[in-house]
């Protein structure tokens, strides 16, 4: 009898742990449609049309490096070849960071925001065309 309490308890201590990790900080790169007023993000996804979105990039420091590297990678099946990479200038005082960011082309890509030969916060997308 004693056994049956402790699975339950179990089981219900797992799904408070997982709960609150699920419902934690937000991630570090998020894909948005833009941002409002105050700077935080609005409309954010995993998915979106092609066209123009916009990085929302949260660090736990700040960056210390006036530029950061986008890199974007295409997955594939196989291979994860890289698709395009850009600079930004960005805060070096700040731990966030708005990115102006546009797929024109259809497909599931890997984003990642280096500063400095490290990397601050990646995040998937899949881009769809609509048209």
């Amino acid at each position: 009898m004693m056994r049956i309490y402790r699975v339950h308890f179990c089981k219900l201590l797992l799904f408070v742990v997982v709960g609150f990790v699920a419902c934690g900080k937000e991630a570090p790169l998020q894909f948005c449609e833009g941002v409002d007023r105050d700077g935080k993000p609005v409309h954010c996804g995993k998915e979106f049309t092609t066209g123009d979105m916009t990085l929302y990039v949260t660090a736990n420091e700040p960056f210390g490096s006036n530029t950061a590297t986008v890199v974007v990678y295409e997955k594939k099946k196989y291979s994860q070849p890289q698709y395009t990479s850009f600079d930004y200038t960005i805060n070096p005082d700040s731990n966030t960071a708005i990115i102006p960011f546009s797929m024109y082309t259809e497909g599931t890509y890997i984003v990642k925001m280096i500063v400095k030969d490290k990397e601050i916060a990646h995040g998937e997308i899949t881009v769809i065309d609509t048209y």
